[in-house]
């Protein structure tokens, strides 16, 4: 059996594109036990009241912070916090007033010309969360180490509450328009591509890069099969020898993976360079702030009223 919401990663408006074969997962640990859920305005309430941050989450230099902040509050056109609906009409517009939040937060916490590193941050109450990817079952015994038996995956926020995201390792395209030998070809290929013994041996081939598989079965096995020692961006080398619980990180990942749901940014590369053109051109002096909100007001503006 597949992972129905990984599958979902290689479809474009409801046609399956691409097949995915293997996975990795992104969410967020709060320091806050007691906060469960958030949503955008939860987030930004957050991030500006509580005392003695000093970063919203982890590695939050001058060099990068913006973009992480950005990666944050950011899930696709409809669900971004600097990008509202028109209630009557329903059409997207840029709101000037929610960037200027985002800028507040940035010019407090993104820039400084050392970064703040997640794990102790957190523990210490200097960051707010960390982004954390799982790439293999083994890092979340790795995670719960750094952060506690009681680590809290509270998840990104998002515009209706928290979310957890997953994206594909890699994408194996399928053509449409192929003739019936070839498709014929290809399903053959495909049914060998995502049968569990090519799964086995992609996981035992050191020469693979493998995460999480989109296959139900193989991850059980990979699950069961964990290392004790993982080495994990940032932290380095994690020895889980001694606090190995392997039946305890299988309930966690797989409640993390079966909520998740596809990563989504801005439809295309032109909007992202818009964005971040203007915010570069802000943060090394050469525009105001207002300079800033108008241009993005005209230019993304322009952008969504192609789309509407």
């Amino acid at each position: 059996e597949l992972y129905p919401n990984v599958m979902e990663l290689g479809k474009i408006n409801g046609t399956q594109y691409g097949i995915v074969r293997d996975f990795c997962l992104k969410t967020v640990v709060a320091g806050d036990p007691d906060l469960e859920d958030w949503d955008f305005d939860t987030f930004m309430q957050r991030a500006q009241d509580t005392p003695g941050l000093e970063a919203i989450c982890d590695y939050y230099d001058s060099g990068y912070g913006a973009v992480l902040l950005l990666s944050l509050l950011n899930h696709g056109l409809e669900d971004c916090y600097f990008i509202s609906a028109d209630e009557e009409t329903g059409e997207l517009h840029f709101d000037g007033d929610r960037f200027r939040q985002i800028l507040e937060l940035i010019r407090k916490y993104c820039r400084s010309e050392e970064g703040v590193l997640p794990g102790d941050s957190l523990l210490e109450g200097k960051t707010l969360c960390n982004i954390l990817t799982v790439q293999r079952p083994e890092e979340i015994a790795a995670y719960r180490k750094i952060y506690g038996e009681d680590v809290h995956y509270i998840g990104l926020p998002a515009k209706d509450g928290s979310i957890h995201e997953i994206w594909a390792s890699g994408m194996l395209s399928i053509r449409k328009s192929a003739a019936k030998e070839e498709k014929e070809a290809a399903a053959a290929f495909l049914a060998l591509y995502l049968s569990r013994d090519a799964h086995i041996r992609a996981i035992k081939d050191a020469k693979w890069s493998y995460n999480l598989s989109v296959r139900r079965d193989v991850l059980e096995e990979q699950i069961a099969s964990m290392p004790t020692i993982t080495s994990l961006p940032f932290f380095g080398e994690i020895d889980m020898k001694n606090n190995m619980d392997i039946e305890r990180d299988r309930a966690t990942l797989l409640e993390l993976i079966d909520s998740a749901k596809p990563e989504k940014s801005f439809p295309s590369f032109e909007l992202r360079d818009i964005v971040f053109e203007e915010l570069d051109l802000y943060l090394e002096g050469s525009i105001t702030e207002d300079m800033l909100i108008d241009h993005l007001e005209n230019r993304v503006g322009l952008y969504l009223g192609e789309m509407n």
